[in-house]
């Protein structure tokens, strides 16, 4: 079957187990399920069924313009197969196989959330540690400053001191001199005026 004849002779999204749908209660799921599935197999905006975009092997592969284009025949056969796999999952079993997937996707997400969450700590720690390594960079760069300003502070005074006892003690040299000189002066003084008188 062709396109053309698929679009006049389209195929019916049945189940054979048709008679479990007649269940009179509203919450009957095989119900919801196999309306809900009829449902989604009318034509979209883009002109595909759901049943169509599930058996097409290019999917996810096509442009906007390919989804125009060609798109794989659905046979009756697929169609059947397709909603008694629907149905089936509103049964009793095919609601715990849903169910158990679930709880299998929701563990694993509860398990990505803990590695990323101890991802995230991990790297909140290396932040932190990075930053106290910082930190401790920085303060002991300021210490290092802090007692070189003091050592070269101490050393400046201890020059200034030293300059100045140098200052100090050359005036007094100086001051020594001169009343060596002075006394000198009296003795050759008093020397000439006994040899001369």
């Amino acid at each position: 079957m062709n396109e053309n004849q698929q679009e006049l002779f389209p195929p019916l999204h049945y189940s054979l187990q048709r008679h479990r749908l007649m269940h009179k209660f509203p919450t009957n799921p095989e119900r919801i399920y196999a309306a809900e599935w009829f449902r989604h197999n009318k034509r979209n905006g883009a002109g595909w069924r759901a049943l169509e975009h599930i058996l097409d092997p290019d999917l996810g592969k096509r442009t906007w313009y390919h989804m125009w284009r060609s798109k794989p025949v659905v046979t009756h056969r697929d169609a059947v197969v397709a909603a008694c796999v629907i149905q089936w999952l509103g049964t009793n079993c095919g609601l715990a196989f849903v169910k158990g997937c679930e709880r299998k996707i929701a563990a694993g997400r509860a398990a990505d959330e803990t590695e990323s969450a101890s991802r995230r700590w991990a790297c909140q720690e290396v932040r932190n540690l990075k930053w106290m390594e910082t930190s401790l960079k920085l303060e002991h760069q300021q210490k290092v400053e802090a007692e070189r300003a003091a050592y070269q502070r101490r050393e400046r005074e201890l020059r200034e001191q030293f300059e100045k006892e140098r200052v100090a003690m050359r005036e007094a040299f100086a001051r020594r001199m001169d009343a060596a000189e002075a006394e000198l002066k009296v003795y050759r003084g008093i020397v000439l005026t006994r040899l001369t008188g």
